[in-house]
């Protein structure tokens, strides 16, 4: 319960998005006992799922991982946006080529009126299987993390509208009155 209000709290205070990813993820395989975390975002010009943050991955597959909506797992949650949960009974279940798990659960990134992303765990070497409660607690570490994508591109956007009104206001000789359409 800590490890949730701290992550909750920078999400709030933090305007550094990958910190706060980093953080999700390391709170997810921690508080589920995972042994594996990932944190994946749609591309949606390509459709695809790309690693944003990730703990105990092989490096050369966070840079290289792209996953499909239309026929994966992460794809399921992306269009469903209800969690999955696979394994647990001691076989392997293959996720994509020369990725292989016990037991894994993916819960969405919901922002309003779509899923943006997947946060997943997974066990590779052990069989144990997920919980309920696990996924409860993942989907709570989703939910902040979507949060902070949020803030980072509504930040990125206020940025963007300044630098634009600083170039207006730097670049002109003669004074200027910016007003909306309502005068």
């Amino acid at each position: 319960l800590s490890m949730l209000v701290n992550i909750g709290t920078s999400v709030t205070a933090m305007l550094d998005l990958q910190q706060v990813l980093n953080s999700v993820v390391e709170a997810a395989v921690s508080v589920s006992d995972a042994e594996e975390g990932s944190l994946m975002l749609l591309d949606e010009q390509t459709g695809e799922l790309y690693v944003r943050a990730a703990k105990n991955f092989d490096q050369k597959m966070v840079h290289t991982l792209r996953l499909p909506v239309k026929d994966s797992f992460a794809g399921q949650v992306i269009r469903s946006g209800e969690p999955v949960i696979i394994g647990g009974k001691g076989d392997q279940v293959k996720i994509k080529t020369q990725f292989l798990v016990k037991s894994l659960v993916y819960v969405p990134l919901r922002a309003p009126n779509k899923v943006i992303g997947v946060l997943s765990v997974d066990n590779r070497i052990e069989a144990r299987s997920f919980e309920p409660s696990d996924v409860q607690i993942l989907s709570l570490l989703a939910d902040f993390a979507a949060v902070a994508v949020q803030n980072a591109s509504l930040y990125a956007e206020v940025i963007r509208e300044r630098n634009t009104l600083d170039a207006i206001l730097h670049d002109t000789d003669d004074y200027v009155i910016v007003v909306d359409a309502n005068d």
